[in-house]
């Protein structure tokens, strides 16, 4: 929260999000009276919820950020610039994906934290996102295939398959560099099935029509037009007027 306050884009609005019940936040809010505290009792879908909180605000740009991270001073300017700029989604780390088969432990997917070098487009983004409204409801046109897993990996392929959006993470630049202060105790990749998931989730996304980015030593399947159009069939929202 400090780091937000010292940020040199000023948030019209802070909102604690509080997904589960593993920390009693009410001692932070009661010292920052100014921010809200909104404890969701929906403890199945703490993660797909993030992404319903734009629609309770007035504002076109968010900021989802994770509460492990302490953000540098134009860390957020950064990502608002690559939403200016590039009409992209930013974030504060990215994966290319490597891997479509569970196989612990090399199922994990290639992390890609900031360079100084350049603006790195990636398959998917983790952690934390900068977003824009219309980001926010291609994210809702379609329906979360698992409610406590694949959040991040649903914004950034919604957006790529509906408006060839990218993901992408920011040029570090000047005091845009994020403390990361770890992994806590019940952090969802320790949680049973969470990678087996994850794996799930990717292949129905090329089954959709996903092209990962480095898709050279990838076992890609032949998908046929039916088989992309019957899943999408499922998993979209239509709407009837």
């Amino acid at each position: 929260l400090k780091s937000l306050f010292a940020s040199s884009v000023k948030p019209a609005e802070i909102i604690l999000y509080q997904g589960e019940m593993h920390f009693n936040f009410k001692s932070v809010h009661d010292a920052n009276p100014s921010i809200k505290h909104l404890w969701t009792t929906n403890w199945n879908n703490p993660f797909f919820l993030r992404f319903m909180i734009p629609f309770l605000s007035n504002s076109y740009y968010f900021f989802n950020i994770d509460d492990d991270l302490i953000l540098g001073r134009n860390t957020l300017q950064t990502m608002k610039d690559v939403m200016d700029q590039k009409n992209a989604i930013p974030a504060a780390y990215g994966r290319f994906i490597q891997s479509l088969f569970f196989d612990p432990p090399s199922f994990r997917q290639l992390m890609i934290a900031p360079s100084k070098r350049k603006t790195q487009s990636v398959d998917f983004l983790v952690v934390s996102y900068g977003l824009k409204l219309e980001y926010v409801k291609v994210f809702w046109r379609y329906r979360g295939m698992m409610v406590r897993n694949g959040e991040d990996i649903h914004l950034s392929m919604t957006n790529h398959l509906e408006c060839n959006r990218d993901s992408v993470v920011p040029i570090k630049t000047e005091n845009s560099s994020i403390e990361n202060l770890g992994d806590d105790g019940v952090a969802s990749f320790n949680k049973p099935g969470h990678m087996e998931n994850r794996a799930i989730l990717i292949r129905t996304w090329i089954t959709m029509g996903y092209q990962p980015l480095k898709p050279q030593s990838l076992p890609l399947p032949v998908i046929s037009k039916e088989m992309r159009q019957f899943y999408l069939s499922r998993l979209r929202y239509w709407i009837v007027c």
